[in-house]
């Protein structure tokens, strides 16, 4: 491990070892092996580094910690057997060639642009968050696509549109500009709300045009068939249903038979 490294070179193919406590904030990193122990630097809280040495019987006291620098890739194991496994397995390399991948499927994605309202949106759920949130045209592409956003060609041109929405955001005084970056401004609540209130009104007055329209169709809908009926009617009309003739007189008179009252 070099005493300068460059996070991010292509070139980078080092290895690191820590030992110490990450909650104590207590790092030891081992540059020369003795019979007796290790040299190499201290770190303890943010004090500059200190020369120490560390004997073997304190070993197993302090957590153990590789990091492979491969690449543009930080690879950090915590077991030396997994950490040999995956020197045997190539793993680093698989690393490397699954990121390509990613990175090459994402590059043909097509990344939408965000309006203003919903930049603006992204920056109070993060303020929400961490009251001290900021942000910046830089910072703000790379947290809503991701990391992979700076692998692709286009992303000049997002950098610059993103700056002309947060330049425009702090015109209408939603955002302020806080040293570099940008945070958000009071005001932002009030547009924010008023914007929610316009979608609200929009979407019932898109539901009561739906329901017109549903309504239209069902009247179209009866009116053809009405329409339908009659025409059918006009070229199919009923058949003429006469009545039956009546019994015809007989040839000769009935005489009504006589009783004898006796």
């Amino acid at each position: 491990m070099p005493e300068r490294l460059t996070y991010g070179d292509k070139r980078n193919n080092n290895y690191q070892i820590r030992l110490g406590d990450h909650d104590e904030n207590l790092r030891f990193i081992p540059k020369a092996v003795l019979p007796d122990g290790l040299e190499g630097w201290c770190f303890v809280d943010d004090k500059p580094r200190a020369d120490a040495s560390l004997p073997n019987a304190q070993f197993a006291n302090l957590p153990f910690e590789i990091i492979h620098h491969y690449r543009e890739f930080k690879l950090t194991t915590e077991s030396p057997a997994l950490f040999i496994l995956q020197r045997f397995l190539g793993y680093p390399f698989l690393t490397a060639w699954k990121h390509r991948v990613a990175q090459f499927l994402f590059n043909r994605r097509r990344l939408a642009r965000q309006d203003r309202i919903t930049v603006l949106r992204y920056i109070f759920d993060r303020t929400v968050e961490n009251s001290n949130y900021r942000t910046s045209s830089l910072d703000l592409p790379g947290n809503i696509y991701g990391m992979r956003f700076w692998g692709r060609d286009d992303h000049d041109s997002h950098l610059s549109y993103y700056q002309i929405v947060l330049d425009s955001l702090l015109e209408s005084g939603d955002l302020r500009t806080v040293g570099q970056g940008y945070a958000l401004s009071p005001k932002a609540v009030a547009t924010l709300d008023a914007h929610e209130t316009q979608q609200e009104r929009h979407q019932d007055n898109v539901g009561i045009q739906r329901k017109i329209a549903v309504i239209t169709v069902v009247l179209a809908v009866l009116a053809a068939a009405q329409m339908g009926t009659a025409v059918w009617q006009e070229l199919h009309p009923d058949p003429v249903v006469r009545a039956p003739a009546p019994p015809s007189e007989p040839a000769y008179p009935i005489v009504p038979p006589k009783f004898d009252a006796r």
